[in-house]
């Protein structure tokens, strides 16, 4: 019913066939022969064709119809009726003009409910070609959004200065201006979820303005960007430098900017698939596709011919469009890889500009047209004038409705369907999904000998791990089968359960300790849901309303589930993020982790593993007078200003929850001496477990700052940011930019002013974790262990050097020229080009002095050489030390990214400069972030 492929079932020649009905009980098409005076059927799949002959031999009958084995027809005199195996015997029913005749009856009906009744389409088809069985459309002039609605089509368009808007509603155009600015714009898009028009300026800086407020900030990228496209789901931003080599994305809600590829020759354009999380770049006349949060990019096809203009992505079809010369259009399908030409005698003039199936618009001496791709129709012109930069599609996004049926546990969902599938399809060597996601993933055999392979093949897991009380297989695979231990004389002797388990109150059957009070009854009886307040919580204990990592001991607050950020190691937070309730008026908690009754919400007891349902409650007071006191329900207390009352749990949880902060008063505790309180909370420890690798209080306050003296770090200053040795300290020498190395010491010299310092973190040549001030060695960097919470350590990591020959750093993070290996300068970051390489000493006499390559200086003891970048960088690498001595007053770290030209650095201009970690300094003496540079060496 969706017009898609169609099929002929019988071939009429000169028949004159009309008054086409269908017999839906017995499958049958039926039809009348003004040529052979007959009706005329076929089975509809084709077979069985019978023809009634000579039916009408006096008067040709107008209209037919045919059901429950009788045929109905009218002529001029009325209407007739006479059974299918009896065609002779014809009944006169009554005298009437019916041109039309149709039998309606519940047996004409199919029995099957329609897919249609709940689609939400304002026009639905049905169809066998997708799993939820029907497909929305619209009418001609609307278009079809994700959701299933239709909205008119709308298209932004920018010049230099100016950015605006027009709407085709049928025949009428509207015009509206949305923007002026004195900038030059170069590229645009908007972000429809936050309001916010995004562009790039001719000088490579990246704006954004509130389409409410009226709002202007500036966006940071780490090069001068020319192009830009706004991932509408992330709200991501995603650039393409000036210089066309460095492809790169904001994150619009930490301001944080980022490289995800670096061109070895030149990226035309970008293009921008956030519904299926693709990006596509051009790039030397091939089609590269990428995943959105990075990786390495794979060709898909070739452009063949001159690009006439741009090429532009359909997401509605998943195609790319763009003309060659002479006018024709090419479209490239993403799916298939496959291009063809849209049809020579169909020229678009000018140059493609946007498209959304099925509309097609272009540009052409500074008038905008609106094509229709299915008919080739010129559906309307759009004056604009000239200097157009850029063309959108401006729809908006709107989510697509949850799938129904919601597929209930342990049923799975295909992804991108409404299909759910068993867990026991999962890996089974079927394609149970359309797109085969039931198969992805799939383990054939373990890596390692002895491993036990789990039932869906998805997971491998130690022997040892089977049968120990707790799953960890995905499908519980591990603990199936596991026998419980019952007394062998008696069949009346107690049920033993193995370790790892207990027994029910029963005592007909074993529960996994990891079953016992997590909500759901596991026992037949419910005992393993009772007396749950006595459990003692698994160590470590995180202090409500904080939640525990899952696998760490990392304790976060409730406002960092499910708030798009990566807190826990292992993403733990952001799973099971509910977006919208299944059932319509449920509750939505604030932590986006479950969905309760209405009628629940306000009962006085939290249903929400927040609490959010009892928040916000009116309180019960008094009815008899107005000045009685507040009363508040159970699990609660009155704040001081007795207006309001507060959860238990939230009373000295760091957070104000009382209008008048009362909740958060008199909540300072004072530890006894040798104790040591964690900064948030009420909690004492000992000092002695101060320090020691492990983490007592939950925010880790502990385990901060903790620093163990050595030889040549016995004093840290400027904000940590250095370490200098004892021989140091009281020396009549600044060597810290804050003086604290000479504070205290016998000595009235004076000493020069004390320059302030940016505060960093990290003392080099360690490195901070992004997002985190977590310090790790370099050494940590691609070791294969992720050693930050958002594995940012193991990111860009080199496998295998691109091109043959060439030389990868130790740090596994740079590949270089073999030819750059040993020439007296450091090409990798960590400098492992420039170890073990031979000195070279004159030939000539043995007591003659060491000489040293370019990029080296000789130690004191003459005995060896060092690299100027190795001297004062806190380690020792002469054996006498010398290239740690005399190394005079660090300068003001600095780091700095793409922001805007109004940016400015300190004038300082050390000799030697030091760049303070995580920066890494440039050969122009700059510092800058290790993440923020896409300059190759």
């Amino acid at each position: 019913m969706d017009g898609l492929k169609p099929e002929s079932l019988v071939v009429l020649t000169a028949q004159a066939p009309r008054s086409l009905t269908l017999d839906v009980t017995a499958r049958r098409l039926y039809w009348m022969s003004d040529f052979k005076k007959s009706i005329e059927t076929v089975r509809v799949d084709g077979s069985g064709r019978y023809s009634f002959l000579e039916f009408f031999k006096r008067r040709p009958a107008q209209s037919l119809a045919v059901f429950d084995r009788w045929f109905y027809w009218t002529d001029q005199k009325g209407l007739w009726r006479s059974p299918q195996d009896q065609p002779n015997q014809k009944n006169f029913i009554q005298r009437t003009t019916l041109p039309v005749l149709e039998a309606y009856h519940e047996q004409q009906q199919p029995k099957a409910p329609s897919a249609c009744v709940k689609s939400g389409c304002q026009l639905c088809m049905l169809t066998l070609d997708l799993p939820a069985g029907f497909t929305c459309t619209c009418p001609d002039d609307k278009l079809l959004m994700a959701d299933g609605s239709c909205e008119y089509p709308r298209f932004a368009y920018a010049t230099s200065t100016t950015l605006n808007l027009f709407e085709l509603k049928g025949k009428e155009l509207i015009k509206t201006k949305l923007l002026t600015t004195d900038d030059v714009m170069e590229s645009f898009d908007i972000d429809w979820r936050g309001d916010w028009v995004y562009w790039a300026n001719s000088t490579g800086h990246v704006m954004r303005w509130n389409l409410n407020t009226g709002q202007t900030e500036t966006v940071p990228t780490l090069r001068p960007a020319c192009v830009v496209a706004v991932d509408q789901k992330m709200r991501n931003l995603y650039w393409l430098s000036c210089d066309e080599v460095c492809v790169g994305v904001t994150n619009m809600d930490q301001g944080y900017p980022r490289r995800l590829y670096q061109s070895g020759s030149e990226v035309r354009d970008v293009y921008l698939d956030w519904q299926r999380g693709r990006l596509y770049l051009l790039e030397a006349g091939w089609i590269l596709s990428m995943r959105l949060p990075g990786g390495n990019p794979r060709k898909v096809l070739r452009v063949e011919g001159h690009i006439a203009g741009r090429i532009v992505l359909d997401l509605q079809s998943n195609t790319l469009l763009w003309n060659t010369e002479g006018d024709d259009l090419n479209i490239m399908s993403l799916l298939k890889s496959q291009t063809h030409l849209a049809g020579r005698e169909w020229n678009v003039p000018g140059s493609i500009m946007a498209a959304h199936s099925p509309l097609l618009v272009s540009l052409f001496n500074d008038v905008i047209t609106v094509w229709d791709r299915r008919d080739r129709r010129r559906v309307h012109d759009v004056p604009v004038g000239p200097g157009v930069v850029r063309v959108i599609v401006a729809l908006g996004v709107k989510e697509v409705p949850p799938a129904q049926p919601v597929c209930t546990s342990p049923s799975v969902r295909c992804r991108g369907s409404t299909l759910c599938i068993s867990q026991t399809q999962l890996c089974d060597t079927l394609r149970d999904c359309p797109d085969g996601f039931d198969e992805e993933s799939c383990i054939t055999k373990c890596p390692n000998r002895g491993e036990f392979r789990c039932k869906d093949r998805r997971k491998c897991i130690e022997r040892s791990l089977v049968c120990d009380g707790r799953a960890h297989c995905h499908d519980g695979s591990d603990e199936i089968g596991c026998p419980t231990i019952a007394a062998p004389t008696s069949q009346t002797a107690p049920l033993k359960c193995r370790m790892g388990s207990r027994q029910c109150k029963d005592g007909r059957e074993c529960v996994l300790h990891s079953h016992v009070c997590d909500g759901e009854e596991d026992c037949k009886d419910g005992s393993d849901e009772q007396d749950c307040g006595d459990i003692l919580p698994a160590q470590p204990v995180c202090t409500s309303p904080s939640v525990r990592c899952r696998g760490s001991t990392l304790c976060i607050s409730q406002t960092q589930l499910c708030d798009t950020l990566r807190d826990c190691p292992d993403g733990f937070d952001e799973e099971s993020c509910i977006t919208k309730c299944p059932n319509r008026g449920e509750f939505r908690c604030k932590d986006r982790r479950k969905c309760i009754e209405r009628s629940l919400v306000c009962d006085g007891r939290a249903h929400c593993h927040d609490g959010s349902d009892e928040i916000g409650c009116p309180t019960i007071a008094a009815p008899t007078s107005q000045t009685a006191p507040l009363k508040c329900r159970m699990g609660s207390r009155l704040c001081k200003d007795g207006r309001e009352c507060v959860l238990h749990s939230h009373v000295c949880d760091g957070e104000v929850d009382c209008k008048d902060g009362s909740d958060e008063q008199d909540c300072e505790l004072l530890c006894k001496a040798g104790q040591f309180q964690c900064a948030h909370g009420k909690k004492c420890i000992d000092q002695q477990q101060m320090c020691d690798g492990k983490a007592q209080c939950q925010d880790r306050s502990d385990e901060m700052d903790c620093f163990k003296p050595t030889k040549s770090c016995r004093h840290r200053c400027d904000n940590n940011s250095r370490c200098i040795p004892e021989t140091f300290l009281c020396d009549g020498e600044r060597d810290c930019s804050d003086g604290s190395d000479e504070e205290g010491c016998d000595s009235n010299k004076a000493l020069p002013p004390v320059l302030p310092t940016l505060a960093q973190t990290c003392t080099s040549p360690s490195v901070r974790c992004r997002g985190s001030t977590l310090c790790i060695s370099q050494t940590q960097l691609c070791d294969t262990l992720k050693d930050c919470p958002d594995g940012f350590d193991e990111e860009s990591c080199i496998t295998k050097c691109p091109n043959r020959g060439e030389f990868r750093c130790n740090d596994r993070r740079k590949c270089i020229e073999r030819s750059l290996v040993c020439d007296g300068r450091a090409h990798c970051h960590d400098g492992s080009d420039e170890i073990g390489c031979p000195t070279i000493a004159a030939p000539t006499s043995q007591t003659a002095p060491l000489k040293c390559r370019m990029g080296s200086r000789q130690c004191k003891d003459g005995r060896e050489c060092v690299l100027h970048s190795h001297v004062c960088d806190g380690e020792e690498d002469c054996k006498d030390g010398s290239d740690e001595q005399d190394c005079g007053e660090s300068p003001v770290p600095l780091t700095t990214a793409y922001l805007a030209p109004t940016t400015t650095v300190p004038d300082i201009l050390p000799a030697q400069p030091v760049c303070t970690s995580p920066s890494v300094r440039c050969r122009a003496q700059l510092c800058a972030s290790p993440k923020l540079s896409c300059v190759t060496h």
